[in-house]
């Protein structure tokens, strides 16, 4: 059976990370909820991600969470490589607002990047907002770069296009390549 924990190798400060079960996403959602809040400045959550939301993603995705010491959820992210493009497609980082600005999503990107790795991929992209100019340094930091859409494949756009919603803002693509060196 596989361990849940992940290598100590990539470790953060007292957080203990693992891979997302449904007995986490409850608590999941609520990371979500109160990171958009705090995000925004909303009195309600933009997201609008239920339960079955996260259920489906779980189900379709790799999930890896970021536990406190007292074991509380304060961080996640959401990722699906795609092994026959060789693509690993960033849905979602969340971290809860008294958890920003430390890292914690530097970290999680650099789990996710090592697990694509593991599956031979060789780019992983994501989708950000305009709006979010913190998401946009942290992953220009992390080494990605922005890309028009018209210059993505047509099944990498489809992969995009798939993800990309409906919000006011203007989206942003970003994408990284993963070199294979183990």
């Amino acid at each position: 059976m596989k361990d849940r924990r992940l290598s100590a190798e990539l470790s953060h400060r007292h957080m203990i990370f693992e891979y997302a079960t449904y007995n986490h996403i409850g608590r999941i959602n609520l990371v979500d909820i109160r990171a958009d809040l705090h995000t925004f400045g909303l009195d309600y959550p933009s997201s609008g991600q239920s339960p079955d939301f996260l259920r489906e993603r779980i189900v379709n995705s790799e999930v890896i969470i970021a536990l406190n010491a007292k074991g509380e959820l304060c961080a996640f992210i959401v990722f699906e490589v795609m092994m026959t493009l060789g693509f690993c497609y960033i849905h979602q980082v969340s971290v809860a607002p008294e958890y920003q600005r430390q890292g914690i999503a530097y970290n999680l990107l650099a789990r996710a990047e090592k697990a694509a790795n593991e599956k031979e991929c060789i780019s992983m992209g994501l989708l950000t907002t305009a709006n979010a100019p913190w998401g946009i340094n942290l992953y220009e930091k992390f080494g990605f770069e922005q890309k028009e859409l018209d210059d993505l494949s047509e099944q990498i756009k489809y992969v995009v296009y798939q993800n990309m919603g409906n919000g006011p803002y203007e989206k942003i693509y970003f994408e990284k390549g993963i070199s294979n060196d183990r």
